[in-house]
């Protein structure tokens, strides 16, 4: 059996409900989690000024989809020329007008915008187009969740094999790649869904609350073969 050691949860439709609220249930799961010595952190999208509620609950937060880290203090998880393609492309975008939200690096817009989107890419080269549900994110190639959690783990000094994560969109995919233990619940899609080693058929924070309780109940513990 092996040990898991860290957590880390997509926040948007796991730790919240379809509405975005965040399950109040679930902070008695993180609390047990942090008794057991487990680590357990928030992997996001969202910019950090919409993040910043959930800090004192978790250990760490990457937010802006794998810019930025909040591990006791503020971490750049880019390199010079990430952040010029990142501030360039924005740049460019409410240049031309474009109705996006913008973060302080990362590119969030409607699904509408694939075309303008697209001439983004074909401007500059190293960006890349992600799907998440109901949006597309801009991002310049190696920023993205897994690359993220590699770094915080890296950081820790955990194995990619104590770790689980869950979530349920297209931009959770190289952290389901990455994890020993992938989970997903009954709103993820179906890519993630088909590498997951554990899955609940309940959807939104109702399937993650039942996941933890399995885990909690195997003493946070998984077989590597399942």
């Amino acid at each position: 059996m092996i040990e898991i050691k860290l957590i880390a949860f997509d926040y948007d439709r796991v730790l919240t409900d379809e509405n975005l609220n965040f399950d109040g249930e679930i902070v008695k799961y993180i609390m047990d989690m942090k008794n057991n010595g487990i680590i357990t952190g928030i992997i996001t999208g969202r910019r950090w000024a919409y993040i910043e509620k959930m800090k004192n609950l978790f250990d760490f937060i990457v937010y802006e989809n794998g810019f930025f880290l909040y591990y006791n203090s503020h971490i750049k998880l880019f390199d010079e020329k990430q952040e010029k393609l990142a501030r360039d492309a924005k740049n460019y975008l409410i240049s031309n007008g474009l109705d996006c939200i913008f973060g302080d690096l990362l590119i969030s817009c409607t699904m509408d915008k694939y075309d303008q989107l697209l001439e983004i890419k074909n401007t500059f080269k190293d960006i890349e187009i992600v799907s998440n549900i109901d949006r597309y994110l801009l991002l310049p190639k190696g920023i993205d969740k897994g690359n993220s959690l590699k770094k915080v783990l890296r950081m820790l000094d955990i194995n990619e094999k104590n770790v689980a994560v869950v979530g349920d969109g297209e931009n959770d995919v190289s952290m389901f790649q990455l994890a020993g233990l992938p989970i997903c619940i009954g709103n993820s899609i179906d890519q993630l869904k088909k590498i997951s080693k554990m899955c609940s058929n309940k959807k939104y924070s109702d399937g993650t609350k039942e996941i933890l309780e399995k885990l909690k109940n195997s003493n946070y513990k998984y077989n590597e073969n399942i």
